[in-house]
């Protein structure tokens, strides 16, 4: 049930929007094209596009003029991130993985209904897997997301199965019966593994990180090719550093290991 919210500032909250749309889009605005996605009248989105550019978190282009948005709003929110625990143990562990191995590398953690990436080293081969901070994706077909659900209790299964499982590759799981199957596996071997359950030619495998409580932080995941490996090459060469480092990191975090989470065997 959706809370009606006690107070409201409109124009807080279409600034907000304004700001939301312009992080999204890839290329500058003109006025009339941001006004008509935000579904603004003109001198509206106007007024919203200057008040940014004077606070510094929009910069309007000489020619049209256009608008983009500028690195102070990343500058301010991405604070609570530096500040983050997990984040300040989690780096350096990860940034020493993926100097040995050199594929694409990614930390993950439960935003809503999906997995959010924080942390992200592209694969270093001519041909490899980029991504991105900030990037978002489906719980049930990414191998971080998997771990992240595996931990997570039934009813956000529940809630992924109401907003409708996408099909992204004959391999996605789209029912709530494979979706379930898929968790106990990955509870039980310690890890979870994306064959191509997001896109055709690419597998991850992703390893949970836990914290002083015991509770699941995080998820740590490395994707890579099938053209450079098979399944089975790619569990064994990178699937257990993958679960070094996340064993690493939990400690680090004040976790102690005990039952499966300290004698997890590659399958």
């Amino acid at each position: 049930m959706v809370k009606t919210a006690k107070y409201n500032v409109p124009g807080f909250s279409k600034g907000i929007k304004l700001i939301e749309l312009l992080s999204e889009t890839n290329r500058p605005l003109g006025l009339t094209e941001a006004s008509n996605l935000l579904g603004l009248n003109q001198h509206m989105t106007l007024r919203l596009l200057q008040t940014l550019v004077q606070e510094g978190w929009v910069i309007e282009e000489e020619i049209g003029p256009k608008y983009r948005l500028s690195l102070k709003p990343f500058c301010i929110t991405s604070k609570p991130l530096i500040r983050n625990d997990l984040l300040q143990v989690a780096a350096e562990p990860i940034r020493q993985m993926h100097n040995e191995i050199g594929e694409s590398t990614s930390l993950g953690i439960l935003n809503d209904n999906r997995v959010l990436y924080v942390l992200h080293f592209n694969g270093t081969r001519a041909i490899t897997v980029i991504g991105h901070v900030g990037n978002r994706y489906l719980l049930q077909c990414a191998a971080a997301g998997k771990v992240l659900l595996a931990h997570a209790d039934e009813s956000l299964v529940d809630r992924l199965v109401a907003e409708g499982l996408e099909a992204l590759t004959p391999n996605s799981k789209t029912t709530k019966e494979a979706i379930m199957e898929d968790r106990a596996k990955t509870l039980k071997q310690g890890y979870a593994l994306d064959n191509e359950e997001y896109a055709k030619g690419l597998i991850c495998f992703a390893a949970p990180i836990y914290d002083y409580t015991g509770h699941i932080v995080a998820a740590l995941n490395t994707s890579v090719l099938l053209l450079h490996y098979s399944m089975e090459e790619f569990i064994e060469k990178i699937g257990s550093k993958v679960l070094e480092t996340s064993q690493t990191i939990s400690i680090a975090l004040g976790h102690i290991p005990s039952g499966n989470q300290s004698q997890t065997v590659l399958q």
